[in-house]
Order: C-alpha cells, then structure tokens, then sequence
C-alpha cells in the first residue's frame, strides 16, 4: 500500500510541477484551453482537472490492450495514439481522446463492422467480470454540428450503480478517426465532463 501511495504521490508532483504541453502527443494548451489542429477541436478544461502525464496515459492504454489480449486470445494490432486526457483526483474520472487512421488491411473492410466490434467489445469486456451488469445505449451525439457516433454504458456490481463509461467516435473522409472517451464514477461528474463537451468548437466538419 505505501508503494502505491508512493507512486500516486510521485505522479501528481511530476504532473504539478511541469508543462502539459509536455504531456500532449498533439495540439497544445494555453491556460484551460486545449486545441488540437488535426480536428479542429477547441476545449475547455473544466476547473479541478489535471492533465494526465506520458506515464499514467501509457499505463491505462497498457493495462487496456494486455486486458483485451488476455480477453479474446488474441493479441491486436494498435494503431491508437492517446494524445490528450484529464482526470480529476486519483478515482477513475477521466476524459481520454485518441486518434488513428481507418485502414481496411488492419481494421477490416467495414468501418461500421470496426467500430461496432470496438463498441460491443469495450461491453463484452466488463460482462466478463464477476457480478458486473452493463446497461449500454448506441445513438447519435452532436457537439458543434459534428455528428459522433456514441455508445454509453452504466455499469452495475451485484445491481449496484458503480460508473458510467461514454465512448464518441467520429471517422471524417480522409479516415482520420477521432474517439473520445468519458468515464465517470457519478452523474454529477459525468454531466460536468459531457458539458465541457458539449461546449467544444470543431472547425473541421468533415
């Protein structure tokens, strides 16, 4: 347990102590505002977020990709590059945005079949863990006239209420794909990161 605590520790002082431009794999940050070029993606960090250091991103996307492997048997090829996340305090509140390039060859023939299989894959996933229950919806979602693809789950444990995971996905014609996800152990704390969100500027529309 001191191990732990002693790594968290070490993480927030690197974290308060540097420049997060330093920690962003594209774009930049000035104050709150985060812009990303490639989008055309203005957002405002909400107040009492941090930006997540290379380290723990590399450790989340890690941790994820060794799960999916152990998980289907089969160990993916990743093409995913995670160039921005936040979090608030040390819990599992973060918003995660990564990109990739659409490529038949790697990513299959459809790109609907792709993401289909990415979103009911992310579900298949935490049904897998003892006693937990998923709720999931697909539908539309509009930020700035940018229509995203989405898939939200509420996840249970023994019928509990523990979190709610979000996941954006938008492919534009030259096939850079943008997703971005949301996790968040309450509503209150879901509801800040989709407002934030929701007030985001894209000046690329295709």
């Amino acid at each position: 347990m001191k191990t732990v605590c002693a790594f968290l520790f070490f993480i927030i002082l690197i974290a308060c102590n540097s420049d997060p431009n330093a920690h962003i794999k594209s774009g930049h940050i000035k104050e709150n505002l985060y812009q990303n070029d490639q989008f055309g993606w203005k957002f405002e960090i909400p107040e009492g977020w941090r930006i997540m250091i290379n380290l723990e991103q590399d450790y989340w996307k890690n941790k994820g990709n060794k799960i999916a492997d152990n998980a289907f048997g089969d160990k993916s090829i990743d093409t995913w590059i995670n160039f921005f996340s936040i979090e608030k305090g040390v819990s599992l509140n973060q918003l995660s945005a990564n990109s990739t390039k659409y490529d038949p060859n790697i990513h299959g023939n459809s790109y609907e079949n792709s993401r289909k299989t990415r979103f009911y894959g992310m579900k298949e996933l935490l049904e897998r863990k003892p006693n937990v229950q998923v709720d999931s919806k697909e539908e539309k979602y509009v930020i700035d006239g940018l229509i995203f693809d989405s898939y939200f789950m509420k996840l249970y444990k023994n019928d509990e209420l523990k979190g709610y995971q979000l996941i954006l996905e938008k492919k534009f014609q030259n096939n850079d794909i943008l997703m971005i996800g949301l996790s968040a152990t309450d509503e209150i704390t879901l509801n800040e990161l989709k407002g934030g969100l929701n007030r985001s500027k894209f000046t690329r529309k295709n």
